[in-house]
């Protein structure tokens, strides 16, 4: 089973992820263990598996089972001295998808006030996102205010279907044909099926390279497509979520269409993988 070991200083700020991506954390000669599993993953899910493990002192977990592939069954009781842990739970994920709500440096904007109240993709907003006159980073700012679901969600199937009625084609006809797309049109179908399923960033991937392709400079679309590699990374590398990030945030052929307080909401919370690359 592979280990990783996460620390995190009592500065207010949420810990790097755990829980759905990690199998354990060993706070090594702090005398505390935590096993994170798939089955432990279920149990949170479900839970029966207390979440409150976030405090600023000591923190105290026991007497839960634990199930590791049907070959360890015990009590743990995990004791952390000035640390934080975060476990992911049904309500709360941490990775770079679900943990750079970009969109609250946008919320002067009325369109993306309303996508974050209704969570779905209405007629209006699809409007605002099908339309090349409006700026792509407030696009993403509403796609971003959506928001995710631990169970996942279908604003990317809603927007094909309204797209193909505005088209006038068929459904099928504009999955299997991307080069009648707009490169803001490929732009919000990706980071929509990315917001969507964000266990499953493979989706969303090729959508998102083809429309960085066409918009190579946009910060914009340079970033989004970041954060898809990059959550790709999380069950593998994560100093190359730190790295992915890195890169374009040093592109100086970018533009800067991206607001700075959003763009210091992602980097806010990437740069906590940097120390991974140590």
């Amino acid at each position: 089973m592979r280990a990783y070991v996460r620390q995190c200083k009592n500065q207010g700020k949420s810990c790097p992820p755990t829980g759905v991506f990690r199998k354990i954390i060993d706070f090594s000669g702090r005398g505390a263990l935590l096993i994170i599993t798939a089955d432990q993953e279920a149990l949170i899910a479900e839970g029966r598996l207390r979440k409150n493990i976030h405090s600023f002192g000591r923190i105290v977990l026991s007497r839960h089972r634990i199930n590791q592939e049907g070959a360890m069954r015990k009590v743990l009781t995990v004791i952390a001295i000035a640390s934080v842990i975060t476990v992911a739970t049904r309500g709360v994920a941490d990775s770079p998808v679900t943990s750079t709500p970009f969109h609250q440096a946008y919320l002067d904007i009325e369109i993306v006030r309303e996508a974050k109240a209704s969570g779905v993709l209405t007629e209006k907003i699809f409007d605002y996102l099908s339309s090349p006159m409006n700026p792509v980073d407030v696009k993403a700012a509403i796609i971003n205010a959506l928001g995710w679901k631990f169970e996942g969600k279908s604003n990317c199937r809603t927007f094909y279907e309204l797209l193909s009625r505005k088209r006038d084609v068929s459904l099928q006809t504009l999955v299997d044909h991307t080069e009648l797309l707009g490169s803001d049109e490929l732009f919000c179908l990706g980071y929509l099926q990315l917001m969507d399923d964000y266990f499953h960033p493979m989706k969303a991937i090729p959508m998102l390279e083809l429309a960085y392709q066409k918009q190579p400079k946009s910060f914009t679309v340079s970033i989004v497509f970041a954060l898809a590699r990059a959550q790709l990374m999380m069950n593998s590398n994560w100093c190359q979520v730190w790295k992915i990030t890195e890169e374009v945030l040093q592109d100086r052929r970018l533009n800067e269409d991206l607001r700075p307080a959003a763009k210091k909401i992602i980097v806010d919370y990437m740069i906590l993988y940097k120390s991974e690359c140590d």
